[in-house]
């Protein structure tokens, strides 16, 4: 009985073992299996990884072209932009200059018209200041050409007067002053007489109250016969009158 026991036991047991051992077996098949689609996946992944390197490599080698061609670009841009901007700026320098002349040769231009407008205007008053002078000249040329003809015309009056009365002077006789009366008028004696005689004195200004004029005539008789008559007012009339030695 006992090794019946015993050996239903050891059945038991290695029952027991064969079903821990399936078990294990088992438990080993799932672990398996779930860890293959892991490991497929690292696998994969792996593989991906291997895959992607060169592409990687190459997206690297793309980029640097990229980023050389970039900067090639970027420093051909900057070159053309520098060229652009020197160019730019020589023109800016050349129409600065170009400017600048233009300003100056305005300058130059406005200085010398101002230079001549100011030699003409000297000039002009020069020749304004001449004229006037030649004129003045000329004035006073005439002025004295005229007032020594006036003073030549005088003197010609003058002498026929002296001579006039020098003439009218001898033409007195008795009979004449005997016609002249008191109240007679210059022209009135000298119509008489036929001259109106030499002006022996004069007092007061013609016009006036009291002008006094004194009249002599040279008289035909003795020798030294002449005759004075008085004159006064306004008209002068005879006042008084007196003769020496008269026929």
């Amino acid at each position: 009985m006992k090794k019946i026991m015993f050996a239903m036991a050891m059945c038991g047991m290695l029952v027991a073992c064969s079903s821990t051992t399936e078990d294990t077996s088992s438990s080993e098949e799932v672990k398996k299996e779930e860890t293959k689609p892991q490991e497929e996946k690292k696998e994969n992944a792996t593989q991906a990884t291997a895959e992607a390197q060169p592409e990687e490599s190459k997206s690297d080698e793309t980029k640097k072209e990229e980023t050389e061609k970039a900067t090639t670009d970027s420093t051909k841009e900057d070159v053309a932009t520098k060229e652009e901007t020197d160019a730019k700026v020589k023109e800016l320098e050349a129409k600065l200059k170009a400017q600048e002349e233009e300003a100056k040769a305005k300058q130059e231009a406005l200085e010398k018209e101002q230079a001549e407008k100011a030699e003409a205007d000297k000039k002009a008053r020069e020749e304004e200041a001449e004229r006037i002078k030649q004129e003045a000249q000329a004035k006073i040329d005439a002025a004295n050409k005229k007032a020594e003809e006036e003073s030549a015309k005088i003197e010609e009056e003058q002498q026929a007067q002296e001579e006039a009365s020098s003439s009218n002077a001898a033409e007195m006789n008795k009979a004449e002053f005997d016609k002249i009366q008191n109240g007679m008028t210059v022209e009135q004696v000298a119509q008489i007489v036929g001259s109106e005689g030499e002006v022996n004195s004069e007092t007061g200004a013609q016009g006036d109250q009291y002008y006094t004029v004194m009249y002599s005539w040279m008289g035909e008789g003795d020798l030294g016969a002449n005759a004075l008559v008085m004159f006064q007012g306004s008209p002068a009339k005879v006042i008084q009158k007196s003769q020496f030695g008269l026929q």
